[in-house]
């Protein structure tokens, strides 16, 4: 009941702790700095000079008309943190009278993505009934001011038209700055510029981040360098191979034979040249320690793209008895450390650590190595009133009851846990 009690005082809590538009990165002002931390921010970047200095130029001269600057590349290449270091170079900063981020989601609908993009432009967290014209706000919002607006991981050239159609054509010098793995995007969006494709890292660019993210400010044994350069080498020049890897040996021993053994089996995750991204995901995943396996996979209920508010996040934890109160550490303690495993391995990325609302967000291909999981252990589930009872040795550990109001008297929607082993 104890237990109870404190989580209601935690859920009452609630409004004060959840901000009202989770997603914001805007600035009006050319002279404030950027006050979110993004997904980037606390990572290692290296290489990619040549490419920062082109974007800088062509986000800061050229047309004065509205120019797209795009960005293309496979999954976890790297797209999304080099279009922030641009976007938060000081030189950018100051060129725009209103910066604006946004990243989109395959959840498609038209109305929605414009009502987001027109939050995130005016820092407000408003709703619009159906016969108000969003598009038509927004372009009354951008027009006459010099803007950079980032569209981060468009996904199809439907999603581009209409969140693209409110802007107005000005010439003012703005510009937008897209992220996509669909060159076909990029090629659609295209007005003078050319996209680039982004390159991969190459091999003393690799080993760079891998040394760095590893050991940090620390020495680095001699003994290690020789293995070292193959583990980076085998990562293929995927920046979110070399992270997850990274991670991975940061909390292992500091031994040769240790580190031989992530090289061996990194090796056997190469295929046509290329590494198998889910499978470093999933040796990544299986250094992390037992208990903590649990909370990583929770994150698979949450929407791809979804930026995660990190206290709403610790009250489900604990809601759902993932986490007790050990030794002398609080049960916020215990979590806070969980959460912050979690980063380190680089399998959830930091967001606004230094503001009143920390979040985290999954890679894409995170998300779906953890959703994949999820199922696998039978984390989530759901039981319809129409559908016959199954076994409760299938039962999964969380599920939803979802029911014909036809059936029940009560209305409701029921959540409850099966105690069982989880792993």
């Amino acid at each position: 009941m104890k237990k109870i009690r404190l989580i209601k005082e935690d859920v009452s809590q609630l409004p004060e702790k959840i901000p009202k538009n989770e997603s914001l990165i805007v600035v009006n002002t050319p002279k404030n700095t950027l006050e979110r931390k993004s997904l980037t921010t606390g990572k290692i970047i290296v290489g990619f000079k040549e490419e920062t200095n082109w974007l800088i130029t062509k986000l800061t001269s050229g047309p004065k008309d509205l120019d797209v600057i795009s960005i293309t590349g496979m999954p976890g290449s790297g797209k999304t943190t080099l279009a922030y270091k641009v976007y938060n170079d000081k030189s950018v900063c100051s060129h725009f009278n209103l910066r604006a981020w946004f990243t989109g989601n395959q959840e498609y609908d038209e109305k929605n993505l414009l009502v987001k993009l027109f939050n995130q432009v005016t820092g407000s967290d408003l709703k619009f009934s159906e016969d108000i014209d969003v598009a038509d706000k927004l372009r009354r919002q951008l027009f006459g001011k010099r803007y950079l607006i980032v569209l981060d991981d468009v996904w199809d050239t439907t999603a581009w038209d209409d969140l693209t159609r409110p802007f107005p054509e000005v010439e003012k010098g703005s510009r937008i700055l897209l992220t996509t793995w669909q060159k076909e995007v990029a090629l659609h969006g295209k007005r003078n510029t050319d996209p680039l494709k982004l390159r991969l890292l190459k091999s003393e660019e690799s080993w760079e981040l891998l040394e760095k993210r590893a050991f940090g400010n620390e020495s680095f044994p001699d003994e290690l360098l020789e293995v070292g350069k193959e583990i980076a080498q085998n990562c293929k020049g995927l920046p979110l191979a070399v992270d997850l890897i990274a991670g991975v040996i940061a909390g292992l021993e500091k031994t040769k034979s240790v580190w031989l053994e992530v090289r061996n089996n990194l090796n056997s995750l190469i295929l046509n040249s290329e590494v198998d991204v889910m499978k470093v995901i999933e040796l990544s995943y299986d250094h992390l320690p037992h208990h903590m396996k649990p909370f990583f996979l929770y994150l698979a209920s949450y929407p791809k793209d979804t930026e995660i508010n990190r206290d709403l996040l610790k009250i489900y934890w604990r809601a759902e008895g993932f986490v007790e109160q050990t030794g002398i550490k609080s049960l916020e303690e215990v979590m806070e450390i969980c959460l912050d495993n979690l980063i380190f391995s680089s399998l959830a990325i930091p967001f606004n650590e230094i503001g009143d609302n920390p979040t985290c967000q999954l890679h894409d291909l995170v998300h779906d190595f953890c959703l994949i999981k999820a199922r696998e252990e039978k984390l989530f589930g759901e039981i319809s009133s129409s559908d016959a009872s199954s076994s409760a040795d299938l039962m999964p550990r969380i599920v939803n009851i979802v029911y014909n109001k036809e059936q029940f008297e009560l209305n409701i929607l029921v959540q409850f846990k099966k105690e069982k082993a989880f792993w």
